[in-house]
C-alpha cells in the first residue's frame, strides 16, 4: 500500500485556521470538519501558535 503524500500547508492558512477555531466557538472536530482538515492537523496547529506568538514577544 502506498503512502499518500505529505499535505504542506502555508503558515498563512495555519493561522487563518486557528483564528477560525477559537472565534467561531465549535470544537475540535467540528472545527476540522469544516475546514477539511484531520482533527490532529489542526490540534497541531492550534498547540503551536501560542508558543511562536510567545517567542515573537520575546525578539
Amino acid at each position: 500500500m502506498e503512502q499518500l503524500p505529505r499535505t504542506r500547508y502555508s503558515q498563512e492558512f495555519r493561522e487563518q485556521s486557528v483564528k477560525f477555531f477559537k472565534e467561531s466557538g465549535l470544537t475540535l472536530v467540528e472545527a476540522a470538519k469544516r475546514l477539511s482538515l484531520p482533527k490532529g492537523t489542526l490540534n497541531l496547529f492550534s498547540s503551536v501558535e501560542p508558543i511562536k506568538t510567545a517567542a515573537n514577544i520575546v525578539l
